[in-house]
């Protein structure tokens, strides 16, 4: 009975431990969001969705290249979000997105440890937006998304200060969604890459067709497209901006294949990094240059169905200093 015992509670120690062990590190994710905080000069992980469809609520950040939870006074369990560090009012924006009861046009803030919903006026309930900040207008900026209850993508551009929505531009790039945004902050532009224009279930083969490897940028008045040939047509990739190295940094994505490719832009050429880094994916990554270390932060994302890999969601967390890429955790 004593060796019974003994084991027994060796058996309940290594599953406390291991229980302690993953609460260490973000679960794997699809669509997860990453921002830098400029205030406390750190990266925040918020939300995205498990492999099951579950919607996450977590709140993270990354202190000395480990993951660290942050406590939270309210739950906004959300994929396929839009989310920008407002640089002047020192708070994290998230705009729409899905939870477990479909799609969302609320607009919350995020500020330490507190969420607050902000009634502003309302947009159409949007999945795969993307959200800036503009240092010029002192605005977050969105455009795009699929609008889920009326099955259409929307092409127009918004801008929110703090307390209401405002509509700035109906024409510019293809409505869609999925697509990009990263703001250049040595020229003061927006960029967009990429996206998906369809809406509604097609084949694969109609679906990369609606698959777009466009770049255009945005001046705080109006779109410009770009013609610059660069990364192939995909949707679901990471980027963001490095201003260090005064780059837009790109990776991955999927075109009807998953890719694992890294790709810049100075705002006159992309240019291919011939590196090997991060496992294939899509799914969304979240991506964000840590200013504090000097680095760009790679977290989640993963792979579907429809080819060859296993499909999976991944809580991987790589960084890339302009040469190579490494594993963080």
């Amino acid at each position: 009975m004593r060796i019974c015992a003994s084991i027994f509670f060796q058996i309940v120690v290594l599953q406390y431990a291991a229980i302690l062990k993953a609460q260490d590190l973000p679960v794997p994710r699809f669509q997860p969001a990453l921002v830098y905080d400029e205030t406390d000069s750190r990266v925040i992980l918020f939300g995205g969705m498990e492999f099951d469809g579950n919607h996450l609520s977590d709140v993270w950040f990354l202190d000395e290249g480990r993951w660290k939870p942050l406590s939270s006074s309210h739950e906004v369990a959300r994929s396929g979000h839009a989310m920008a560090y407002d640089d002047i009012r020192k708070k994290v924006v998230v705009f729409g997105g899905m939870n477990g009861t479909g799609p969302q046009r609320d607009t919350w803030e995020y500020d330490d440890g507190h969420w607050t919903k902000v009634e502003a006026n309302q947009l159409p309930a949007l999945v795969g937006a993307q959200l800036v900040y503009d240092k010029i207008s002192k605005d977050v900026v969105l455009f795009g998304g699929l609008d889920v209850e009326r099955q259409v993508n929307i092409g127009l551009t918004w801008a929110f200060d703090g307390r209401s929505w405002r509509q700035v531009s109906e024409s510019g790039p293809q409505r869609r969604f999925h697509h990009t945004m990263a703001y250049d902050h040595n020229r003061k532009r927006i960029v967009l890459f990429g996206g998906n224009v369809s809406e509604g279930q097609f084949t694969m083969a109609k679906y990369k067709e609606s698959q777009r490897g466009d770049t255009w940028e945005w001046d705080g008045v109006s779109w410009k497209e770009i013609a610059v040939s660069g990364p192939s047509p995909r949707d679901h990739h990471a980027m963001a901006y490095d201003p260090d190295r005064k780059r837009i940094v790109l990776f991955g994505g999927f075109d009807g294949t998953y890719l694992d490719d890294t790709w810049e832009y100075d705002g006159i050429a992309w240019m291919k990094r011939e590196v090997k880094g991060p496992d294939a994916r899509g799914g969304k990554p979240g991506m964000v240059y840590d200013k504090k270390n000097k680095r760009m932060v790679l977290f989640g994302g993963g792979v579907g169905g429809g080819t060859d890999l296993v499909p999976k969601a991944m809580n991987d967390t790589w960084s890339w200093d302009g040469k190579k890429w490494e594993v963080i955790q």
